[in-house]
C-alpha cells in the first residue's frame, strides 16, 4: 500500500508537470499528426484533455491511498505540506488547461463546465478524504487510549517481576537476574526503583521506563498470548536485551523471543 501511494504521487506530479508544459508551451502540429516537444504523438487529439483525465485519476488514487497511510505520516507537517503542494500544483495545472482551452477556441460553456466540474470534484474529494482521516484518527485515538488505560490499570494492580538479565536468570536457574517492581499511579517506580528504573509511562501502547535523569532506559510491548511485557530491544533503549516483566517467574523460560 505504501509503495502504491508513492507511485501514485510520482505519477500525479509528472502528469501535472506535463499538463503545465502543454498549457504554456503547447502542442504543435506536424505532417504526421500531433507532436509534443518534437515527439510524435500520432493522431492523438486534444492531448491536454487526456493528461487532465489522467491527473484526475491519479488525484483520486493519491487522496484515497493517503487516507490509508500511518498516523505518523498524516500528522507530520512536512508530509502534509508536501502533499498539499502536489495537490495545489495539480489544481493549478488543470485550471490553466481549462483557461487555455477557452482562448484556443473551445466552447466557453464547455470549458466553464469542465473547470467547475473539476473544482467541485476536487473540493468534494478533499472534504471526503479529510473527513475519513478525521474519523479514522479519532477511532485510532479512542482505541489507543482504551488500550493504554487497560495497560495502566494492569501495571498498577499488584506486584511484578522485572527480569533485567535473562542470561543471568537462566544461568542461576532463576535465583538471580530479577527483582520485584511495582508501578505507582503517579508514574513512579515504587518497589525496585533505582537509577535506571525511576519513572514509567504508557506511550502508544508501549511501557516506557525512564532513568533518574529522565532519559529512556527501556521499552516493553505487552504480549497478550503469554500475558507478559517483553522488551523491544530498540536501538534507542539502554537496557539489556531480552528483558521481561512478568507476574510469575515460572513463566519466563516459556515466553517467546522478543520482536
Amino acid at each position: 500500500m505504501e509503495e502504491q501511494f508513492y507511485k501514485s504521487k510520482r505519477y500525479l506530479t509528472v502528469h501535472a508537470g506535463l499538463l503545465l508544459l502543454v498549457s504554456f508551451v503547447g502542442v504543435s502540429s506536424t505532417n504526421d499528426g500531433m507532436s509534443l516537444f518534437g515527439i510524435s504523438l500520432g493522431n492523438i487529439e486534444q492531448i491536454g484533455h487526456v493528461i487532465t483525465a489522467v491527473c484526475i485519476f491519479y488525484s483520486i488514487q493519491f487522496l484515497l491511498q493517503r487516507s490509508a497511510q500511518s498516523h505518523e505520516y498524516r500528522s507530520s507537517w512536512q508530509m502534509v505540506a508536501n502533499d498539499a503542494i502536489v495537490i495545489l500544483v495539480v489544481i493549478f495545472a488543470i485550471a490553466m488547461h481549462a483557461v487555455k482551452s477557452i482562448f484556443d477556441g473551445l466552447n466557453l460553456f464547455y470549458a466553464s463546465f469542465i473547470f467547475i466540474s473539476i473544482f467541485i470534484i476536487t473540493a468534494s474529494l478533499f472534504y471526503a478524504v479529510f473527513s475519513i482521516n478525521k474519523k479514522l484518527s479519532l477511532q485510532r485515538l479512542a482505541k489507543n487510549l482504551s488500550e493504554d488505560v487497560d495497560l495502566f490499570h494492569m501495571l498498577t494492580n499488584g506486584q511484578w517481576f522485572l527480569v533485567y538479565s535473562i542470561s543471568q536468570f537462566e544461568a542461576t536457574q532463576g535465583t538471580h537476574g530479577w527483582k520485584e517492581v511495582t508501578f505507582e499511579e503517579d508514574g513512579v517506580i515504587g518497589k525496585g526503583r533505582n537509577k535506571n528504573e525511576s519513572t514509567w509511562s504508557i506511550v502508544r501502547g508501549y511501557l516506557e521506563i525512564l532513568n533518574e535523569k529522565g532519559s529512556l532506559h527501556s521499552r516493553f510491548y505487552f504480549n497478550k498470548e503469554d500475558g507478559i511485557f517483553v522488551h523491544t530491544d530498540d536501538a534507542d533503549t539502554a537496557a539489556l536485551s531480552g528483558q521481561r516483566i512478568v507476574r510469575s517467574l515460572d513463566s519466563v523460560i516459556s515466553t517467546s523471543t522478543p520482536k
